[in-house]
């Protein structure tokens, strides 16, 4: 057999004498399991390099250390021409020079420079608002579904404020109380207020509440206007960020306990609980600005040295606005307060107050990131521009730098970050950026997905991770000698834990919260053995609703840096009309053009001079954001003012809100984002990898250990690319009968691990190694069945002829 080696250095190529060690050489393809589409090219030894190829090898060295870049190719002659073997880089982490009588260098061979580039950076953060490579010098290009703004509807919010009573809580003296018996000032004495008190206060998610931890004691108050200088139970004032709206207000509490005073004989006390209203902008001094909301008995006369007990219940709705105030106070009357010596009131355990409503907000534009150009800006990155991110499954038609036939089953997803939801600006008044390593990316896209990862040719591909494992024959084994076969334990699985690291926990729609933490178990029982899927990004439909409503607040929140994941769909393409007046490259208007956004491509009608298609490049308003100017790509003619038919010519992307068929256990569906992406579809996305070691697969049921949230919820996604076949709820059983496709539930590997060795020219060596994903066809005897596995690691000595192979052993 003829060799020929190759060096490739800054451009130059030299020949070079043989190695030595080359006759002994394995070459080795390896397959990443991490990845399953990654494959690692090495040798198991290393090569020694003499005369000319030493001095070269050597400069390099002395100039770049560990960073040397020399390439090394290997080709073989066939009949007529050098055919190619091997192509790849000398490895100088292992570089070792020897001298004496004469000097060699021994070196390994390492995968291609991108290769390991990829492989190195992975952990590399990239701007993906920016467009400089990793050199800092290259350009990379421009994607408009990178910056793409997107409306974000409101998700509607549970908001509550409560507290309660674990135990009796007393108050203090209230006759000792300045106020208790001063006589100058009667009404202040006779006709004064109790705030109840409560040890433990949840929450006070309503505008601005007011608990107290101790019984307070106010003078002046009436059961028609409260005490003067009074702060609110509940006050709504305007939020600084988005007008919220609240409806469904209910007030809810239980109030009981027990009142004891020392009294002279004859001076009695009374008193009602009272509700008022103060809507917004009426006089707090007249009386007949409040509405009165509850007014009941809690005490009727208690007289001289006594206790009594009162017990108040109410559930009223009441109807509140920005601006109205609610006042909650027992209204004391005293007979005589000067013969009082003594008066205590105290809030019995197990009493609270809760109040409850319904929270919408306004939507809110904000800037994303589209999953295809998100993932391909990564890669262009981190490999100076060499690489690209290509991926059917996250693709769309109009998805860059390639577009597809069809939108895929996560191409219509976007990201963006937190800084980026609430609309933040940072202090020199640029916007935020929003980081992201190739690393999170992928491992948080493949909890949600089940996929892999191959690089092929100049791209990197992504893809489920059925792709990977091709039934295509690369191979045929017939009558080997000698087959072993291991269990892998490692792929049988015990316990399944999964679903997202981050998820909104501190306020009470934290119990709604279906974008959580689960565990299932599986029927295996021999193997502690546990897989592991959480994504880093949020798609809790409550965290992304309580971060879009910090905008206009200046205090750090603690998603800011954090990575969100919003679902999309197609809409239906539409017209609108606007009137207004071309400028140059724009078209400014007072009609509402919200429904235009960056990155649409527009035909405009009706026009002398400037009707055609546009695509706009960014939309920005004024006048206190009643005007709008639509900047496009392309130079338009002044004209105007003057009334344009605009259509939007592609179909425009929306988020992907309700689309729940038979909801159950979820708090106003209607309001649901990322329904697709909850953790029960996430798993049967996974079920097939995690359920390989059942043999009776066909009965198999992956079952529900415990989780966090609201694992109750029930549903059917009636959206696009929906996995489950009927209404199926957070815990329920996974099993083949849940799936609307059975072939996307069954397994397609074993967990075992085959080996043997066979003869392979070189010509099927390469061939293999290009057609990498698919299978091995092989059986011992000529009277076996066949058998087929994929390559785990294929070591071939070429000199030899002979390969061995690992196999994972195919399910068919």
């Amino acid at each position: 057999m003829t060799w020929r080696f190759t060096l490739i250095h800054d451009g130059t190529e030299t020949v070079i004498q043989e190695p030595y060690g080359w006759d002994s050489m394995t070459k080795t393809v390896r397959r990443d399991l991490s990845t399953h589409g990654v494959f690692f090219d090495f040798s198991d030894n290393d090569l020694q390099f003499e005369e000319e190829a030493y001095f070269i090898i050597k400069e390099e060295y002395i100039l770049k250390a560990i960073d040397g870049n020399i390439g090394l190719r290997i080709e073989w002659l066939g009949a007529f021409n050098y055919w190619l073997f091997y192509t790849g880089k000398l490895d100088f982490a292992s570089y070792n020079e020897v001298c004496g009588e004469s000097c060699s260098i021994k070196c390994g061979l390492q995968a291609s420079e991108t290769e390991l580039l990829i492989k190195n950076r992975t952990d590399t953060s990239v701007d993906l608002t920016g467009n400089i490579a990793y050199d800092g010098v290259t350009v990379l290009d421009d994607y408009p579904f990178l910056d793409r703004e997107v409306d974000i509807p409101s998700k509607s919010l549970l908001v509550t404020s409560k507290a309660r009573n674990l135990t009796d809580n007393q108050s203090i003296n209230f006759a000792d109380d300045f106020y208790w018996k001063d006589n100058t000032l009667i009404t202040k004495v006779f006709f004064t207020a109790i705030l109840p008190g409560f040890k433990s206060i949840d929450y006070t998610e309503i505008g601005d509440t007011n608990f107290y931890d101790q019984p307070q004691y106010l003078s002046g108050a009436f059961n028609n206007i409260p005490a003067e200088g009074s702060v609110p139970f509940i006050e709504l004032k305007v939020p600084p960020g988005l007008l919220c709206q609240y409806d469904n207000f209910i007030i809810d509490l239980d109030y009981h306990g027990s009142v004891s005073q020392s009294a002279s004989s004859g001076v009695y006390t009374k008193a009602n609980l009272i509700i008022l209203k103060l809507p917004k902008g009426l006089d707090e001094t007249d009386p007949a600005s409040y509405t009165s909301i509850f007014n009941e008995t809690a005490w009727f006369n208690l007289t001289g040295n006594g206790t009594t007990s009162f017990s108040n219940q109410a559930n009223v709705t009441v109807s509140m606005n920005f601006g109205d105030r609610l006042y909650l106070y027992y209204f004391l009357v005293k007979s005589d307060p000067s013969h009082i010596s003594s008066f205590f009131f105290t809030m019995g355990a197990g009493s609270y107050c809760k109040v409850t409503a319904n929270s919408t907000c306004p939507s809110s534009r904000i800037k994303t990131y589209f999953l295809h150009e998100a993932g391909s800006r990564i890669v262009e990155h981190i490999t100076n521009n060499q690489y690209k991110f290509k991926s059917e499954y996250y693709g769309r038609t109009d998805s860059e730098p390639y577009a597809y036939a069809n939108d895929g089953c996560g191409g219509l997803r976007t990201l963006s970050n937190g800084l980026q939801i609430r609309r933040a600006i940072l202090q020199d008044n640029t916007p935020p950026k929003v980081f992201l390593s190739f690393k999170d990316f992928f491992e948080s896209l493949s909890a949600i997905d089940c996929i892999g990862m191959g690089i092929e040719n100049t791209d990197v591909r992504v893809e489920p991770i059925k792709y990977f494992y091709s039934d295509e024959i690369i191979f045929v084994a017939d009558l080997v000698n000698e087959i072993n076969t291991t269990v892998r334990n490692e792929w049988n699985y015990n316990q399944f834990n999964f679903g997202y690291d981050k998820f909104e926990v501190e306020s009470t729609n934290g119990l709604d919260a279906m974008h959580t933490k689960r565990q299932y178990r599986s029927p295996l029982s021999n193997t502690d053995t546990k897989l592991e899927k959480f994504s880093k990004v949020i798609a809790d439909p409550y965290a992304i609703e309580v971060t879009r409503r910090k905008f206009g607040l200046s205090d750090d929140w603690r998603y800011d840096a954090s990575a969100f994941l919003i679902c999309l769909k197609r809409s239906a393409p539409y017209s609108i009309s606007l009137t207004g007046t071309f400028y140059y490259t724009s078209f400014y208007t007072s009609n509402d053009a919200s429904a235009i956004h960056k990155g649409d491509i527009l035909t405009i009608t009706g026009s002398g001079v400037n009707s055609g298609t546009f695509t706009v490049d960014f939309v920005s308003t004024f006048g206190g954001g009643t005007d709008t100017a639509i900047y496009f790509a392309e130079p338009v003619t002044l004209e105007g003012p003057i009334t344009i038919g605009v259509i939007l010519l592609q179909a425009s992307v929306t988020v992907d809100q309700g689309n729940i068929t038979t909801p159950e256990n979820i708090f106003d569906p209607a309001t649901v984002i990322n329904y697709a992406i909850t953790p029960v579809r996430n798993a049967m996305r996974w079920f097939k990898w995690f359920i390989q070691g059942v043999r009776d697969y066909a009965n198999a049921k992956a079952l529900f250990s415990s989780g966090e949230g609201n694992f109750v919820a029930k549903g059917l996604n009636s959206g696009t690319c929906v996995v489950e076949g009927e209404a199926i709820a957070e815990n329920a059983p996974i099993e083949l009968a849940s799936f609307a496709d059975p072939d996307d539930a069954r397994p397609f590997t074993v967990p075992e691990k085959v080996v043997f060795k066979y003869p392979m020219g070189l010509n099927e060596f390469v061939d293999v190694s290009v057609a990498k994903y698919g299978k091995v066809q092989y059986r011992r005897a000529a009277k076996d069945p066949w058998s087929y596995g994929w390559i785990d690691t294929l070591k071939y000595s070429p000199n030899d002829g002979e390969a061995e192979f690992t196999l994972i052993t195919s399910k068919e």
